[in-house]
């Protein structure tokens, strides 16, 4: 191959090598380079939890108390329970324990839901009854939250429920000076699968 021809080649060679090198230079620094990036904030995220608030107007102790008790002595009292709170679909049930003493085997307790605003009964509209047994089978079947007599089922804020509570001792002389006392519980939770 004549010399000249050679170096035209050897030109041309050179060329294209070199312009490789700066097209794989260029990928290699445009490959490199090529980053996307974005980026967003969320912010004034506030979390606060739920009010709940339950009070029971009553004239005396929750439900019913007395001493010097007799056969035909009726005793009577009216709780009036509001709920207050940010949550809807709430349940509020009463729940009994005893706390001292066996007169719970001798005391009949009738217990009735309805409406009214006076502690004394005097405006009290019956709905229905809720219990009707002696003292201790309240304590024996409803002693906590989830065994408890539902006396309002998926209320909400302001929702107000009054109860009647009636008892007598019974006629027998098993009861004579024997005392009790026992704890009466209202209580409101969210019903299941509630939402706030």
């Amino acid at each position: 191959m004549p010399s000249s021809l050679l170096s035209k080649w050897r030109g041309v060679g050179i060329a294209l090598l070199l312009s490789c090198a700066v097209v794989v230079v260029l990928a290699t620094a445009s490959t490199s380079s090529a980053r996307f990036s974005a980026q967003t904030d969320n912010q004034s995220n506030l979390f606060q939890a739920a009010t709940m608030e339950l009070t029971v107007d009553s004239g005396r102790q929750l439900f019913l108390d007395g001493t010097g008790l007799y056969p035909g002595l009726e005793l009577e009292n009216c709780i009036v329970v509001t709920y207050r709170g940010s949550l809807d679909d709430i349940d509020v049930r009463l729940s009994a324990t005893r706390t001292a003493g066996t007169l719970d085997r001798f005391f009949d307790l009738d217990l009735e839901i309805g409406t009214g605003s006076l502690t004394d009964c005097s405006d009290f509209r019956t709905r229905g009854s809720l219990f009707s047994g002696t003292l201790a089978d309240l304590e024996a079947r409803h002693a906590s939250y989830p065994t408890g007599l539902i006396l309002a089922a998926s209320i909400s804020d302001g929702a107000t429920v009054t109860v009647r509570a009636s008892g007598r001792l019974q006629d027998t002389n098993d009861a004579q000076g024997v005392a009790g006392q026992f704890l009466a519980t209202v209580e409101a939770r969210q019903a299941s699968g509630g939402t706030p």
